[in-house]
């Protein structure tokens, strides 16, 4: 095992220090006026390469701020999430360009992947939106003249992830009156006649209401399917109203590793605005469902990159989980990507990602206190946007969460959630740097579809709402203490006031606010012509390395040792077609 992971750790250090040399600076220089220019860094959760998109203003009417918007964000945390095909598109730059909506010609896709610098009209109509990337960026658009950069999530992490995983397959194989069950299969599964009752996605079959003596098995009786199915309750995808497939007990199918690296990647990307954009005032940042999540994760470090500037992250739709949740609990404790004990324990890049403690309720408020109101975050959404509750009780379902998944049926118990955490961000965080706009719909991304909806208390648009608070201003204009926008005035509860710190724990930052538990990282630096030997294209003040303790590296990795800093990058390999 230890062999294996230095294997796949230095193949993927090669893999970076063999792209081609791009000075960090140039991350805009020949940009032409108006045009976006794809670029590749780091690999996807597939392993095939990451891009993102530079973006320079027909007109360069605010040198001094950029913003940042982040698309996707779908996770998985098992072989079972990971493996299925409404993840697997937010896992890869092609199939999501391919299968999804866009549904873009491979010419189409390979001529985007060459770096050309395409006109920001031309890809305009790809995705509607007042503010959605891309746009032709009228006037009256909050980032009207700045430089930007699109981050496109394909590592399946929510940006925060920095490891290699490997999942196995793990079967749970239903009870059943049967005192032995034959797995045999073969072809479509037409034969089989095995006890398997749950879908490969974790979900409970139904009983067959015409075949009694199957139970609730999986069957795929007259072979119309591609595999063998059963009947569920609660559907997960739409193209399956009321079924999902099963795996046989006795198919062995491939483990599988899936690249985390989205930490990593967003930290090279930001590093390089930073070399190239050291003097900004305004960084903002948007996101839509997942990259929403990003966008908020991700506020404080980039505070912490630059150190003068105000930072606003607007999150769209993006409520899919809250700290102090089971969810989030189980992401701590589980995921090999988190900033928990297994994900510390996993060999990984020595990049500053997110990694306090979302176990907590206030954890982003004890962020925005952090950094005395230079940081503002805002949330948009729809009260019962369908999208979230799908994503939710699919996280459940894989994680194997009953108690959770009973909840989120139940839209009540789901309103309670969301107004806990809406309010509890308000109350703990400083005045005028938490904002929220919540309507009483039912569908994702509200800035998209009600852009002229009002809210009950201010009068205000979602468009408004959203414009000011991405372009640093307060959504009132003289108002800090005006932050709630919402359908229904919701009072707080004693509960929802409760503040558990108020200091956050910032690793490398704080280090006397970190308790019991919460490992440091040890990294080590290297100054020019220490180590002459990181391979082509690789500054010997900048490199790539596992972190963890000295000995753990050296044990798990013989490959050149360095460490990236978010704050501190000098050069980058990225390779530019």
């Amino acid at each position: 095992m230890v062999d294996h992971t230095r294997a796949m750790m230095c193949q993927l250090l090669g893999f970076i220090m063999l792209l081609p040399r791009m000075v960090l600076g140039g991350l805009w220089d020949g940009m032409q006026p108006g045009t976006v220019s794809f670029r590749q860094l780091g690999l996807c959760a597939s392993g095939q390469p990451a891009y993102f998109g530079v973006i320079e203003p027909a007109e360069l009417v605010q040198p001094d701020k950029m913003f940042v918007e982040t698309m996707g964000g779908a996770i998985c945390f098992n072989r079972a999430s990971c493996n299925t095909h409404e993840l697997r598109l937010w896992t890869d730059v092609d199939i999501f360009l391919s299968e999804s909506f866009l549904r873009l010609s491979p010419p189409m896709i390979e001529f985007l992947k060459s770096g050309a610098a395409v006109p920001l009209q031309q890809l305009s109509g790809l995705v509607d939106g007042g503010i959605y990337f891309p746009s032709s960026f009228s006037a009256e658009h909050p980032w009207f003249g700045m430089r930007g950069l699109w981050a496109f999530m394909c590592t399946a992490d929510i940006f925060v992830g920095k490891h290699n995983a490997t999942y196995e397959p793990v079967y749970v194989p239903g009870p059943g009156p049967l005192k032995t069950c034959n797995e045999a299969i073969s072809g479509n599964g037409a034969n089989y006649a095995g006890c398997q009752n749950r879908t490969n996605s974790g979900m409970p079959c139904l009983p067959w209401p015409d075949t009694p003596n199957d139970y609730n098995y999986c069957r795929n009786r007259d072979g119309g399917r591609s595999r063998i199915w059963c009947r569920v309750s609660s559907p997960l995808y739409h193209d399956r109203p009321d079924y999902d497939y099963c795996d046989a007990v006795t198919e062995t199918p491939e483990s599988t590793t899936v690249y985390h690296h989205g930490g990593l990647n967003h930290a090279l990307l930001l590093g390089a605005a930073k070399q190239a954009l050291p003097n900004l005032t305004l960084i903002s940042t948007y996101g839509s469902s997942g990259g929403g999540v990003a966008a908020t994760a991700w506020a404080s470090l980039i505070a912490d990159t630059w150190t003068e500037s105000k930072v606003v992250a607007l999150a769209d739709g993006a409520l899919h989980t809250f700290p102090g949740t089971s969810l989030f609990d189980y992401f701590w404790e589980k995921a090999p990507y988190g900033a928990g004990p297994l994900g510390q324990a996993t060999p990984q890049y020595d990049v500053t990602t997110p990694d306090f403690d979302w176990r907590e309720v206030d954890a982003l408020a004890k962020e925005l206190k952090s950094h005395e109101g230079r940081v503002a975050i805002a949330y948009m959404s729809c009260i019962d946007d369908s999208v979230v509750y799908s994503e939710r009780k699919r996280m459940a379902l894989f994680a194997n969460l009953t108690k959770t998944l009973q909840e989120l049926v139940e839209p009540g118990a789901q309103h309670a959630r969301t107004w806990r955490f809406l309010n509890n961000l308000h109350a703990c965080s400083p005045e005028g740097s938490a904002f929220s706009f919540i309507g009483n719909c039912t569908t994702h991304h509200l800035l998209k579809s009600y852009r002229d909806l009002k809210d009950l208390q201010a009068n205000i648009s979602a468009t408004e709402f959203a414009r000011r608070v991405l372009q640093g201003l307060q959504p009132v204009p003289g108002s800090k203490a005006t932050t709630k926008f919402w359908y229904e005035n919701k009072q707080p509860s004693a509960e929802d006031l409760v503040c558990s710190s108020p200091v956050r724990r910032r690793r490398g930052v704080a280090p006397e606010a970190d308790g019991p538990g919460y490992p440091t990282s040890s990294t080590t630096s290297v100054s020019p012509g220490e180590n002459q030997n990181l391979g082509p294209g690789m500054s010997s003040t900048t490199s790539i390395s596992a972190g963890g303790n000295e000995s753990e590296q050296e044990a798990n990795l013989a490959c050149p040792r360095a460490i990236v800093s978010l704050g501190g990058l000098m050069a980058l390999s990225v390779a530019q077609f």
